[in-house]
């Protein structure tokens, strides 16, 4: 616990992600109702110094599929939806993406909402902006714009002549403006104003 305390300085956030860190890192286990913790590994454990870097160790230590479908869901925003996230990952049909969610929800990193923005996909919001940003800023620049094209498109298509574009068109409009895709970016920033 003095290593947590003084680690963090009493930061709740950085607290819970760091003991969230040493159980994913197997250093704090669960034994039936009792948690342990592997005090020999624990002396020999690098703590990360900030928050940001415990945020970069636990996304590090996510599976490949895991990492890149929480990276893509960092694109789309804050509230995310699964079939979004699938087809910015260019895997459309959600399925797999939905799986890859829930086992982020297990660990603690997203949430799915219990409603949803759209009936064809379940909707998601990152634990804390601050893991979302520190997703975000883990995908290349070069790689951005294509990213945000994408999102962009797969949200626009949910609004198309529903009369409900007022929802997300913020969010829309970003995306769109971070592809590089100005007069769309401004049809969409008109709308949500």
């Amino acid at each position: 616990i003095e290593i947590v305390v003084k680690s963090t300085a009493g930061n709740p956030y950085f607290m819970e992600e760091l003991v969230r860190l040493l159980i994913d890192d197997g250093i704090i286990r669960q034994e039936g109702d009792r948690w342990l913790v592997e005090e020999e590994r624990l002396a020999v454990v690098r703590v990360p110094a900030s928050l940001e870097g415990v945020l970069q160790a636990r996304l590090g230590g996510l599976t490949v599929s895991e990492r890149e479908l929480i990276r893509h869901a960092a694109i789309i925003g804050t509230v995310f939806w699964d079939e979004a996230a699938g087809h910015v990952s260019g895997q459309p049909g959600g399925a797999s993406a939905a799986q890859t969610l829930q086992d982020l929800a297990g660990r603690e990193m997203v949430f799915r909402r219990q409603r949803s923005s759209f009936n064809c996909a379940g909707e998601y919001i990152f634990k804390h902006s601050m893991l979302r940003d520190t997703a975000y800023q883990s995908i290349p620049r070069r790689e951005r714009r294509a990213l945000h094209a994408r999102a962009a498109g797969w949200l626009a298509a949910q609004y198309d002549g529903n009369g409900r574009e007022g929802e997300r068109a913020g969010q829309i409009a970003i995306n769109f403006d971070l592809a590089g895709e100005a007069p769309a970016a401004l049809d969409w920033y008109i709308r949500a104003a």
